[in-house]
C-alpha cells in the first residue's frame, strides 16, 4: 500500500512540474521493446523463458547535458513456462504440467543516461524501477496424485493486483540520427529486488523475475 501511494504521489508531482495541455506533450520520447524472460520462479520452482513485449513513454530532463535524467511510464507484458511442478496437499501431491504464466505490470522508471563523446552516439542507462503487477493469468493442467481423481484437469486462473515491487535495470545503447529524429537501440536487463505477490480467492504465491529486452527509443529533436 505504501508503494502504491508513493507511485501516485511521484506521478502527480512530476506531471505538476510542467504546465502542458496534455500528458502526450509532457513526454518527449517513446519506446517499444520485445522481451525474453531469463528467470522466473513460483516459490522455489524456476521457469523457462518465453517472449513478451514492453512499450512506454519517457520524459528526458537535462537534454543539453552529457548525462540525462530519464523518467518513464512503462507497460510490460511477460511470459514464463513451467513444467512438472509438485505441491503437497493433504495426504498427497498436486502435480502441475505445461503451465504458462502471463503477467501485465506497469512501471515507473527513474534512470540516468550517460553519453560518451560530443556526438552522444554511445550511452549507458541504468536506474530504479517502481513496479506494480496489475494482472496475472496462469494456464496449464493439474491433477491430484492421491484418491480417485488422477486425470489431468485444465487450469485457467486469474490473479489480481496491484502487487508492488522494486527493481533495477541496466543497458548499453547506441543512438542513430535521421534529420531531426533520434533512434536509440539499447539491449538491457530488468530484474526485481522484491518478489510480486499474486493472489486470488483460493491461492497466493510469490514470483521473482529477470528479463532481457531490445529497446528501441524514438525522440524528435528540437
Amino acid at each position: 500500500m505504501k508503494l502504491l501511494i508513493l507511485f501516485v504521489f511521484i506521478n502527480g508531482f512530476v506531471f505538476s512540474q510542467k504546465k502542458y495541455d496534455t500528458l502526450l506533450v509532457f513526454f518527449n520520447e517513446a519506446f517499444v521493446a520485445p522481451n525474453y524472460t531469463l528467470f522466473s520462479d513460483i516459490g522455489e520452482r524456476a521457469g523457462n523463458g518465453k517472449l513478451g513485449f514492453d512499450f512506454g513513454l519517457k520524459h528526458i530532463f537535462r537534454e543539453q547535458k552529457q548525462v540525462y535524467f530519464v523518467y518513464g511510464v512503462e507497460f510490460c507484458f511477460t511470459n514464463s513456462y513451467y513444467d512438472n511442478i509438485y505441491a503437497f496437499k493433504g495426504h498427497g501431491t498436486k502435480e502441475y504440467r505445461n503451465v504458462t504464466v502471463f503477467n501485465f505490470n506497469i512501471s515507473n522508471s527513474f534512470n540516468w543516461r550517460f553519453h560518451f563523446g560530443k556526438s552522444k552516439h554511445f550511452f549507458i542507462e541504468t536506474g530504479l524501477l517502481l513496479d506494480f503487477l496489475i494482472y496475472s493469468k496462469v494456464k496449464g493442467e493439474f491433477r491430484y496424485t492421491y484418491g480417485t481423481g488422477k486425470d489431468f484437469i485444465s487450469l485457467n486462473t486469474n490473479y489480481g493486483g496491484p502487487s508492488p515491487s522494486i527493481g533495477l535495470n541496466f543497458g548499453l545503447g547506441y543512438n542513430l540520427f535521421f534529420n531531426n529524429v533520434e533512434v536509440g537501440i539499447k539491449p538491457d536487463i530488468k530484474f526485481n529486488l522484491i518478489p510480486f505477490l499474486l493472489m486470488n480467492n483460493s491461492y497466493s504465491y510469490f514470483q521473482n523475475f529477470a528479463y532481457s529486452r531490445i529497446v528501441l527509443n524514438f525522440r524528435k529533436l528540437n
